[in-house]
């Protein structure tokens, strides 16, 4: 956003869980609901928050419960159906926004927010605009493309990290994390070595362009 002032820190409530949200008045009457990737609001929605806002816009940029400001148990873990909840949550809070239209009311969602625009747009007929950027919309498609990119040992270590989350689950115990990021030395040990660049081949001289 350009400055602090220009937005405002809202909160609003989702089955009885209050979500963190950034409200940005806008000039033109119509509201973008945005959000990331299941995780804090500004990593994923600031850049383009801005220019939207700048467009005349009003922005509310949220994150779901759990992460973040956001309210929620246990802390830092995603589940869809709540989401999905969150999501149709901020719509209607947009819609009681004194510089927001009711019937110009869009959503923007990246990553697995961009799956979940769709089906948030496909339950609201009445929404302006949707737009998924990269939308995680096919779970396990998108896990068969992840194994391209992970070692056997990696995929193996993170499916029984899985289970043992699932399981725990059924008896109610903590969620066990999956780190997202590591030690250099770990990420070299268990990602496969990039393939070697090729080298581009030599210009033929008789076809360089010189001015």
């Amino acid at each position: 956003m350009r400055t602090s002032a220009e937005r405002q820190k809202v909160r609003f409530a989702a089955d009885g869980t209050e979500c963190a949200a950034w409200h940005s008045p806008g000039t033109n009457g119509g509201c973008v609901t945005m959000a990331g990737g299941g995780v804090t609001k500004e990593p994923g929605t600031d850049p383009f928050a801005a220019r939207f806002h700048e467009a005349g816009f009003t922005v509310l940029a949220f994150a779901c419960r759990r992460p973040g400001e956001s309210g929620g148990r246990p802390r830092q873990t995603v589940r869809i159906k709540d989401q999905l909840a969150d999501w149709q949550s901020v719509v209607s809070f947009a819609a009681t926004l004194p510089d927001v239209a009711p019937a110009r009311i869009a959503v923007w969602g990246f990553t697995l927010s961009g799956g979940h625009v769709l089906r948030v747009a496909a339950r609201n007929p009445h929404l302006a605009a949707a737009a998924a950027q990269t939308p995680n919309a096919d779970g396990p498609a998108a896990s068969r493309n992840v194994t391209r990119h992970r070692s056997p040992l990696a995929m193996l270590r993170l499916t029984g990290t899985v289970l043992r989350d699932a399981a725990g689950a059924l008896l109610d115990r903590r969620p066990v994390p999956a780190p997202l990021a590591g030690e250099l030395s770990f990420l070299r040990r268990h990602l496969p070595d990039p393939a070697p660049a090729k080298r581009p081949a030599a210009a033929d001289a008789s076809s360089v362009r010189r001015s």
